[in-house]
């Protein structure tokens, strides 16, 4: 008969030695299904500021999720240089379904023909836009959402600017209820 015996941490089987497999797995696949969802949601309540007629990359630095950890520059704030701040590299290709929204502080108020408006870049290059248009003089907030599916590679950066013509810095409204970005892949 056999016995194993306890010596220190190790142990010893009389006059054989067993012999085992382990199989461990180090890590999952290297590439990103097909039918995988591949997303991320930002929000902003910074109440960061965009300067008069200047395209603005807007920073949404709060992360609610983001799947594939997509997002670079979160927290860096707005910048003017696109590429520099907050933007999205997208990790497999396939159509997106971008949606991002914006509300801006009163600020000193607005005059009749000044203009809020929010848009979408890839790579650089703007691919949407949606603006409202001030018809009276008020010193509201005013709101710009836009919604967009376009065809991405990996590699491709998504950007959010904000651009306003009040003819002073104006503020976004420090709410993340109001500043918000989606990314998500609809389609391959």
């Amino acid at each position: 008969p056999q016995s194993a015996h306890t010596n220190s941490g190790s142990q010893s089987y009389g006059a054989f030695s067993p012999t085992y497999f382990v199989v461990e797995r180090l890590s999952g696949p290297s590439q990103i299904a097909a039918s995988e969802t591949v997303a991320c949601r930002y929000t902003s309540s910074a109440g960061n500021a965009v300067a008069h007629n200047t395209t603005t990359y807007v920073d949404f630095a709060t992360k609610d999720y983001d799947t594939h950890g997509m997002v670079l520059g979160a927290g860096s704030g707005n910048v003017t240089t696109t590429g520099t701040g907050w933007r999205a590299i997208i990790p497999v290709p396939g159509k997106y379904l971008i949606t991002a929204k914006l509300l801006s502080a009163s600020g000193g108020g607005w005059a009749a023909g000044e203009e809020w408006s929010i848009g979408i870049f890839k790579s650089g290059i703007q691919v949407s836009a949606a603006s409202t248009v001030s018809l009276t003089s008020h010193s509201s907030f005013m709101a710009e959402s836009i919604s967009k599916t376009i065809s991405c590679v990996a590699s491709d950066r998504i950007e959010i600017s904000a651009l306003q013509t009040s003819g002073l810095s104006l503020n976004i409204l420090n709410n993340n209820l109001f500043n918000q970005v989606e990314i998500v892949r609809v389609g391959n």
